[in-house]
């Protein structure tokens, strides 16, 4: 992708769109006790392997992040993660996800185009 990007004068950008449960983690781990929440796990998660350790699941929650982030830097490939811009407005109390979902609100969507904007702007691969 990067190759035919770079043929056709445009600029790969890679952007990563982080699981709901990624975003909400955080949040979710300070309201809850950790066993109240892993039972609210093993009941979300049920019939999909061993039950999930809060503490395991929050260790791990940026390893795919990092790992594409990586792989970008190795490329030299642009490279947004979403998670902090997603994040820092469900800490404002404003949510970005429909909550019987796990796709984007509009709230989620403006998040996200606001932070590509930014990306292209500080790059400079926004054309007037």
């Amino acid at each position: 992708m990067q190759r035919l990007c770079r043929a056709s004068g445009a600029a790969l950008v890679v952007m990563f769109v982080p699981f709901k449960s990624q975003v909400y983690l955080p949040l979710l781990r300070r309201s809850f006790p950790r066993a109240e929440l892993e039972r609210a796990l093993a009941f979300s998660f049920r019939g999909m392997g061993p039950p999930v350790d809060a503490e395991t699941l929050a260790a791990h929650r940026l390893a795919q992040n990092e790992l594409v982030a990586g792989l970008c830097a190795e490329r030299g490939i642009a490279f947004l993660d979403l998670t902090p811009a997603l994040e820092a407005e469900v800490e404002s109390g404003r949510n970005v996800y429909f909550p019987d979902d796990a796709h984007w609100n509009a709230d989620g969507h403006d998040v996200a185009a606001a932070a590509l904007a930014d990306l292209l702007r500080a790059r400079d691969l926004v054309r007037p």
